[in-house]
């Protein structure tokens, strides 16, 4: 399930470098790990992330920038959260 959650990140466009924006490499590993918790505790929602991760990326109208991929995995916690 890790890797469902590892894929979604990279094909959002996870990197190793911090953003000029202060979305650091810390903070997309909290993120990283947390979007893992809560599929891992929530196992029915990782065929979801696809289409959550597909959303937000229509909003950024492609890969969210480095600057925006705090804000981006944030945006697809909340929707597995709201996702019933």
């Amino acid at each position: 399930m890790r890797f469902i959650v590892f894929a979604a990140v990279a094909s959002i466009g996870f990197s190793t470098q911090s953003s000029a924006q202060g979305c650091t490499n810390e903070q997309i590993q909290q993120k990283t790990d947390a979007l893992f918790i809560y599929v891992q505790d929530h196992p029915e929602k990782a065929g979801k992330m696809a289409r959550h991760k597909a959303e937000v990326e229509a909003e950024y109208g492609g890969k969210p920038s480095e600057a925006e991929l705090c804000e981006a995995l944030d945006k697809i916690q909340a929707r597995l959260e709201a996702d019933k």
